[in-house]
């Protein structure tokens, strides 16, 4: 829950690190409640900490989100993907396929 006097670059950063260990971890959180008056602000700041965050091969130094361990783990996050009400949906580009050596979800925030 974020309110109104919340520090917004704090709380997105938090938000963010939703994204850490590909959200495999059981304290990711599935829903983000913000107060009507710094809802849209807060989508700012979220957005820009997301689109920071390098997705890729987690031996690289510069990966912040790897992938998910295994095909039903994607499907999961897919599934969560799929079910975000339309007018906060990310677009269907943020969410990448399974191959033979990877199976990630890039993060995508809301337009």
């Amino acid at each position: 829950m974020v309110f109104g006097d919340a520090d917004l670059d704090a709380a997105a950063r938090t938000i963010a690190g939703q994204y850490n260990n590909a959200g495999q971890v059981c304290l990711a959180g599935t829903r983000i409640l913000a107060e009507r008056s710094i809802a849209e602000d807060l989508l700012g700041w979220v957005r820009q900490q997301v689109e920071a965050s390098k997705v890729g091969d987690p031996r690289d130094g510069g990966t912040k989100v790897g992938p998910l361990i295994h095909p039903e783990a994607f499907e999961r996050v897919a599934g969560f993907v799929e079910r975000v009400p339309s007018p906060m949906a990310p677009s269907r580009s943020g969410v990448a396929s399974v191959t033979t050596s990877a199976i990630s979800i890039s993060p995508n925030p809301p337009c």
